[in-house]
């Protein structure tokens, strides 16, 4: 097994862009949940809403970069529709968890996020494939 291969694998550049991505987002929702106290539910939008802007730029020119056949523009467009499913259903997932289990915010966006990560590969695989 070539563990060099392994780390270019695109499953493993999803995993490290997304590591990176949620670094950022987690930090920003930090910021303006907890620092700057503003609505829990409207700050975690516009984190989702700048998480899937960034994540295009990611996933395009990181993750599948060497896989490419669409346009930008054609992948962008598919990207968005997908996107902001999966930002829905996160938010929605991320709202539930905190109407109902009062959890910490942090904790919160982090079960919302793994619950879709799996999913959110193999889409926007094929979306950039």
């Amino acid at each position: 097994m070539d563990i060099n291969k392994i780390l270019i694998s695109q499953p493993v550049k999803f995993l490290n862009g997304g590591v990176i991505l949620k670094i950022f987002s987690f930090s920003l929702n930090y910021l303006l949940a907890d620092v700057f106290a503003y609505h829990k539910e409207i700050s975690y939008a516009f984190v989702l809403l700048f998480d899937l802007l960034l994540g295009f730029i990611i996933n395009r020119y990181f993750v599948f970069s060497q896989t490419q056949e669409r346009k930008n523009s054609e992948a962008f467009s598919m990207f968005i529709i997908a996107g902001l499913g999966f930002r829905l259903l996160n938010w929605a997932i991320y709202a539930i968890i905190l109407h109902f289990y009062e959890l910490y915010i942090l904790i919160a966006q982090t079960i919302a996020t793994a619950i879709v990560l799996i999913l959110k590969y193999f889409v926007y695989k094929r979306i950039f494939n």
